[in-house]
């Protein structure tokens, strides 16, 4: 199977993304983005930041560590707009309601 790095690597050229665009999808800059995707790199990825290239790519968070083989897609739901809303303004009550 395939290191994190090199799966990264292809789901963006797959997608026809630069680092650069990535980078700023995931809020941080190329140099540290290409850190992720650099075979030389010791430096480990954000959990938070595999989340969002998840979601970006459309593919399991499984797939990206290698764990599985098909970058199988994933039929998401949209957020709960009350969890959405919760989020937003910060205002964690009545969000059981």
């Amino acid at each position: 199977m395939l290191d994190y790095k090199e799966i990264l690597r292809n789901l963006r050229v797959d997608h026809d993304y630069s680092q650069e665009d990535v980078a700023k999808y995931l809020k941080i800059e190329r140099k540290t983005y290409n850190r992720y995707e650099s075979e030389n790199q010791t430096s480990e990825i954000k959990f938070k930041d595999v989340i969002e290239l998840a979601k970006l790519y459309n593919v399991s968070l499984d797939y990206i560590a290698g764990l599985i083989s098909s970058p199988q897609t994933i039929d998401r739901k949209p957020y709960n707009p009350k969890i959405y809303n919760i989020k937003q303004s910060g205002n964690i009550t009545n969000h059981f309601d």
